[in-house]
């Protein structure tokens, strides 16, 4: 009979602890379930993701303090006491086809709770609004596949002043649930000067990223209005979101172009290198330094254009080229000028290439 009693003990313990651990995972998955908004709001620390360009990293700002991301964190931190970690993939002068690509090769943590997309200011002067509208939406997609339970969030720049490249950016957040902040809205509303308000015109001094911050933190502190409102995954407006960047390295023919540490250099007008590739899409990945050059770009044999290849100091870079090409074979070549770029005050001019980006569906 003891027996019998000692064994139905462990029976009911044994279900009672397992039944208990069952009820601690799910608090646990409750709990890493939150959204951004109930983690701010009970004082949690949170993780956020910003992808976009010289705005989405704080140019502009007097020092790192005056950012707007950092005088977010500033103000939740003081309403509610949680602490942010920022994850970034930015880059001066970016685009969106840019920030596709940077977000596709870089390594990030398993969980996001916010993701920021910072691009429109750039985009306006390589493409027109259809193009842009693609790269956008590729970019949403590809940030909603990497993080589905993330508030997805939309900033459109304070100095953007292309409606049309704006209400790009208002269709694609609004097809996909996700939030946008018009940031010149309350650049409008401030009755401040945009030389007030900028470094360059362009780029928020702390006073314009102040604006920034304070109003994103109304939108993140306004529980009730958007807890559980998340982006989901549909079909896309345009077919072009649905395709994968990818890098080619193998070129056709080059003609002076020496080998260098993994680059294509030339400082000679006249030298060429061509590549053949498939796809609508085509971007080139380039290092940009003081001594940057100009090369014309010949699509299928036909002038597209030219690109500039310096910048301030040497920084890898992925360049857009071209958008909606026949889904058929294509040949690209660059060839090099003699100018050099109005910024270029050396007496060198550079061109080093790294590869071409193209397309493919996923």
């Amino acid at each position: 009979m003891e027996r019998k009693i000692f064994f139905a003990f462990l029976s009911f313990f044994g279900l009672f602890f397992i039944f208990y651990l069952a009820g601690s995972n799910t608090k646990a998955d409750d709990k890493e379930n939150s959204s951004i908004y109930e983690k701010i709001a009970a004082g949690k620390d949170y993780q956020y993701l910003i992808v976009g360009d010289s705005i989405g990293r704080g140019a502009g700002a007097e020092n790192k303090e005056l950012t707007w991301f950092s005088q977010l964190e500033q103000l939740i931190s003081r309403e509610f006491g949680g602490k942010g970690t920022r994850h970034s993939v930015v880059q001066s002068g970016a685009t969106a086809f840019e920030g596709i690509f940077k977000l596709q090769n870089t390594h990030l943590p398993d969980r996001i709770d916010a993701a920021f997309i910072v691009f429109g200011e750039n985009d306006r002067k390589y493409m027109d609004a259809g193009t842009f509208s693609a790269h956008y939406e590729k970019l949403v997609r590809h940030i909603i596949k990497l993080y589905p339970s993330a508030q997805l969030f939309t900033i459109t720049e304070s100095s953007l002043d292309q409606e049309e490249f704006a209400a790009e950016i208002r269709k694609i957040t609004d097809y996909y649930g996700a939030v946008n902040i018009d940031m010149r809205v309350p650049f409008r509303d401030s009755g401040l000067t945009v030389q007030q308000l900028t470094t360059d015109l362009v780029h928020p001094n702390g006073k314009g990223y102040q604006l920034y911050a304070q109003q994103l933190f109304i939108v993140l502190s306004n529980v009730p209005q958007q807890t559980g409102k998340q982006a989901e995954l549909i079909k896309p407006l345009d077919p072009l979101a649905d395709i994968l960047l990818t890098e080619q390295s193998n070129y056709k023919e080059k003609q002076g172009f020496t080998s260098y540490n993994g680059l294509h250099v030339s400082t000679k007008q006249g030298d060429f290198i061509e590549y053949e590739f498939t796809g609508p899409e085509l971007g080139v990945t380039v290092l940009r330094s003081e001594f940057g050059g100009l090369m014309d770009v010949y699509i299928d044999g036909a002038y597209h254009g030219s690109i500039s290849t310096w910048w301030p100091f040497n920084k890898m870079r992925n360049l857009f080229i071209a958008s909606r090409l026949d889904d058929r074979s294509h040949t690209v070549k660059f060839v090099v000028k003699a100018e050099r770029s109005a910024n270029n005050i050396t007496k060198r001019a550079d061109i080093a290439i790294s590869s071409i980006i193209t397309a493919e569906k996923q």
